[in-house]
Parts: structure tokens; sequence; C-alpha cells
């Protein structure tokens, strides 16, 4: 075993205050986005005794030191600070909401273009069958959620053809949907070609994500 002092460690996450359990076990959890890719994850608390916060006044404290000054038996002094067990100890990637949380507190859920269609084209790819069956299985359960599903383009392209890819799509989309029991009253379509970008158009980063279909939750 290496110590903290042969083996300095930075924690990314640093929790200062008390955790408060009664005694009792108590469940916590927490997001944390890695600076760099690790080999490792430690757990353990990195501030040292003299830093170390503990919940009590620096007058139960003196208190505490005056008495056990005059006890010799280890067992007999009281204890100031207390140490945690831990259980069921898992680590998660997070992968962001669901699609049917994006679309039941989003209210809209985007696919990028890449994902269902090549290039310039307007029929589906083989793999887009998966998401799309997804999707089906979310409007399914929620038959009260009533979509557009709006296609969108980034604005490389004269404004005609730009507009005609984007309704091609979205009817791609919609058709693919009906295929899949989706009743043509709880979705619609439309094609907005290049008119409501996300993002700018003059790197390829945004014009990838100006290129997509929405899918977009209507009253």
């Amino acid at each position: 075993m290496q110590s903290q002092v042969d083996f300095p460690v930075r924690p990314q996450v640093n929790l200062e205050e008390i955790v408060e359990t009664g005694g009792e076990w108590r469940q916590i959890s927490f997001t944390f986005k890695a600076d760099q890719p690790y080999t490792y994850f430690l757990f353990g608390n990195f501030f040292s005794d003299a830093v170390t916060k503990i919940n009590m006044t620096e007058e139960e404290r003196a208190k505490f030191d005056e008495r056990n000054q005059k006890l010799g038996s280890f067992w007999q002094k009281i204890k100031r600070i207390a140490y945690y067990c831990f259980d069921d100890f898992v680590i998660e990637e997070d992968r962001g909401p669901t699609m049917e949380e994006s679309l039941l507190k989003e209210k809209k859920y985007t696919f990028t273009s890449a994902v269902l269609f090549d290039s310039g084209q307007s029929e589906l790819k083989p793999d887009s069958r998966a998401p799309l069956r997804e999707l089906a299985d979310v409007l399914r359960k929620n038959p009260g959620l009533k979509v557009e599903i709006g296609g969108h383009t980034d604005h490389v392209g004269d404004d005609a053809t730009n507009q005609a890819l984007s309704e091609k799509r979205a009817q791609s989309v919609y058709n693919a949907l009906i295929t899949n029991g989706i009743p043509a009253a709880q979705i619609s379509w439309k094609g907005y070609g290049e008119s409501k970008p996300v993002d700018v158009n003059t790197t390829e980063t945004g014009r990838q994500k100006n290129r997509r279909v929405e899918c977009r939750v209507v009253e």
C-alpha cells in the first residue's frame, strides 16, 4: 500500500459539508465529468485531519479534549470523528436522458440526420430501424403525446433543394412510424429546410447539428 504522501491524488470532487446519516444507511449519488481518461476511481477522505470538518463547536471540542486527557484507556475516550461504511458502490456512465424522458420533460427529441440518412438522401438507412422502433414504442406507450416530425438542413446548397430534402426526410420518418403502428392522428410532419438552425453554419460541427430530424411535442 502507498500512502497519500507517497502516491499523491488530486480529487476532482470534494464534498466539504458533513453528511448526516443518523446512524442509518443513506443513498448518496452524484455526477462528475473526468478532465481526462483515467484507469482508477478512488473514493475517500482527501482532506487532512487538520481541515476535516466535524459537527461540534470549538467549546465542545475543548471539553472532550480535557476529559480525554484524564483517561488512560483508548476505549474510555470519547471519539470525536466517525468513519462511514460504504456498501453497494456503483459507477455508471451517464448517457443523458432517454428518448422517452426527452419527449416527456423537454418536449422534443432530436436525431442527427447521419443517424437516419446517408448524405443528401431521403431514404432511411437500414440502421435507422432500431431508433425509429424505439420512438414508436415511446409513442405507443404514451398515446397522449402528439408529435411533429420536423426535417431540418444546413445552409449548404440552394434554398429550394434544402426545403425539398427536409420535407422528404420528415415524411420518411412519418411513414416509418405509421408502418410501426402509430396512428396518423398522433403524428404529423413538416419540412423547415435551412430556416431554423440550432448552431452556426460556418463550421462543420455546427452544420452537423443543423442537419437533423426533430421530434417535437405539440399541443
